[in-house]
């Protein structure tokens, strides 16, 4: 696989032999096949994915790009791990260090005693940060699901209906639909309690002239999309219908001048200034957005004291919100794609005018 081919690169500039990947995430990434357990170890010459008997079959037909290799058990697989790079002469190997918890370490650390484990993480984390098309092509199939399962909410709401029932038809149209599974647990809430931005759906019935916050995303193929939405049932309440508008101006502004070498700190702030000026920046209390693909949130983070520059193949959210304790809440959250001289909203679809139902 292309990404394969990428580590491999990297291994040399490193100056590493080979890569010990134990992370689901990453293992998928790599080689596009999803496994709750599994080792892959990449070299500069080949990459070698060790499954158990659950998964081999399903791999030896799907995977390409890697050598897929059975193991009964733990130890097994140990002594052929050890015994391969003893015969490749492998000394200098990247791990993931903030997916290896001390305990495996250790005891990785006395198996291979000849091996030096050198934290890399970074190298996979880089490469995630730029998509490919297989990538943007499996988003933008997460985005318009929801697209469609975002529609049916809005036929299907109306006062008297529980938080907890919504968000349950939200997630079974996600599946109906077509997608896997929604991409975290959906937030849908109502009323004052919109002011927690990760507030929990309970049994609150939906009454008229609330504010509802909804913020879900869809799981297809792996990768997820992250899209939040707020609405009126009747007529607003004139505070928060003007909070609404400057959320909204805030967040069109910072994706209209979203361009390719811009810090993240410098797109948060084309967001925060706006509702700075409106005198709201203490109730915008979150980063302006975050990186998605094999998980909801990734690099990059779009926020403040982030210096790194936005590059050509990034997808993330942009997601300003101010949120006020006794009144409300708003959020608008976009996914957008950075190409050579435009952003792309992938979201676009899904409208977030202000809305009255």
């Amino acid at each position: 696989m292309e990404q394969i081919k990428k580590l491999q690169n990297q291994l040399k500039e490193f100056h590493l032999d080979a890569f010990f990947i134990i992370s689901p995430i990453n293992r998928r990434y790599l080689t596009g096949f999803p496994s709750s357990l599994g080792f892959l170890i990449v070299t500069k010459k080949e990459s070698l994915l060790f499954l158990d008997s659950r998964y081999y079959e399903a791999a030896t037909k799907l995977v390409s790009g890697s050598k897929v290799i059975r193991f009964k058990n733990n130890k097994e697989l140990m002594k052929i791990i050890k015994k391969y790079f003893q015969k490749n002469k492998v000394e200098n190997v990247g791990f993931e260090e903030n997916k290896l918890t001390y305990a495996q370490f250790k005891k990785y650390n006395e198996i291979f005693n000849k091996i030096n484990f050198i934290p890399a993480e970074s190298i996979l984390s880089k490469l995630r940060l730029i998509k490919t098309k297989d990538e943007i092509t499996n988003i933008k199939k997460a985005v318009d699901i929801s697209k469609r399962a975002f529609q049916h909410i809005l036929n299907f709401i109306k006062p008297g209906m529980s938080e907890k029932d919504l968000q349950a038809e939200l997630e079974y149209t996600i599946k109906r639909y077509g997608g896997y599974a929604a991409s975290f647990d959906i937030i849908f809430i109502s009323g004052p309690k919109t002011s927690m931005p990760h507030g929990v759906s309970t049994s609150n019935k939906i009454k008229d002239k609330d504010i509802i916050l909804v913020d879900f995303g869809v799981l297809y193929n792996g990768y997820v999309s992250d899209i939040t939405r707020t609405f009126f049932i009747g007529e607003p309440n004139k505070k928060l219908e003007i909070i609404y508008q400057i959320v909204l101006k805030a967040q069109k502004t910072a994706i209209s001048k979203l361009k390719v070498g811009m810090t993240c700190e410098k797109v948060d702030s084309l967001a925060r200034n706006i509702i700075k000026k409106a005198g709201f920046e203490r109730y915008f209390n979150h980063s302006l957005g975050h990186g998605i693909g094999l998980e909801v949130h990734e690099r990059p983070t779009i926020a403040q004291t982030i210096d790194m520059q936005i590059k050509t193949g990034m997808i993330f959210t942009i997601e300003p919100g101010i949120y006020i304790p006794g009144l409300g809440g708003v959020r608008i959250e976009d996914n957008v794609l950075i190409k050579r001289n435009s952003t792309e909203v992938l979201t676009k679809d899904i409208p977030k005018d202000l809305l009255i139902l």
